[in-house]
């Protein structure tokens, strides 16, 4: 979660109004959703911004990685997925949406 938390956060701090950040958990099955949701300026936007700044990012490329090493050591179904909310919302919102899906068995 560490290599997410900085992207969300400044995607608030850059906003001009305060901004929010809302963490939502839901247990279904055999499965353990996490949504991480802020209304900030939005992933792309700062793309696009750090291009111009040529900054190099590695924090979403190293969870992705983190997921896919647990899912092959543990024959597992771990996701992650980010979201820029103004395409789930066609341009109405702004923020970045976080999802993992973190399979568990119950003992």
């Amino acid at each position: 979660f560490l290599s997410i938390k900085k992207p969300l956060i400044k995607g608030v701090l850059n906003k001009q109004e305060k901004g929010n950040i809302a963490i939502h958990f839901l247990k279904r099955d055999n499965v353990i959703d996490i949504t991480i949701v802020d209304d900030g300026i939005g992933i792309e936007h700062t793309r696009q911004n750090k291009k111009k700044k040529e900054s190099n990012s590695m924090g979403i490329s190293i969870t992705q990685q983190k997921i896919q090493l647990l899912n092959e050591i543990y024959d597992s179904d771990y996701t992650f997925t980010i979201t820029d909310v103004s395409v789930l919302t066609h341009g109405k919102n702004t923020g970045t949406e976080v999802n993992f899906t973190i399979p568990f068995q119950n003992r």
